[in-house]
């Protein structure tokens, strides 16, 4: 379904919505009201949910893991995935204002190859 200006901005509002929500959990602290970008335990990560996850080429070579979060019945379901290995299975976003160096992450996808974070370990 395509998005208008009001669609995109409240998915944006939600996606930043549900990466603080995520944070929190982890106990992560959000480092720019810009982006999903948290430190981790000492560690840069992005924060992404939806059915896919879109990260630039740019923040995969800042960031130190790409953090999943899958919404579920009983809350979460966060998956850690190396930002090479989403890189190595990513396809170029295809919307209409994403250039190449968007990359696009299906939800089966990062299901397979991201690492499930258990939240009782943290």
């Amino acid at each position: 379904m395509p998005q208008d200006s009001e669609t995109g901005r409240q998915g944006l509002e939600n996606g930043y919505n549900h990466a603080d929500a995520i944070g929190a959990l982890l106990r992560a602290n959000r480092l720019s009201n810009s982006s999903n970008e948290f430190d981790w335990n000492g560690s840069r990560v992005v924060i992404k949910t939806g059915s896919s996850a879109v990260v630039t080429r740019a923040a995969l070579e800042r960031v130190d893991a790409v953090v999943y979060g899958e919404a579920t019945a009983q809350g979460w379901t966060i998956y850690r995935v190396e930002p090479r290995a989403f890189d190595e299975n990513s396809i170029q976003s295809q919307s209409s204002n994403h250039n190449e160096n968007y990359r696009l992450v299906r939800r089966a996808q990062i299901r397979e190859i991201g690492e499930p974070v258990v939240l009782a370990d943290l």
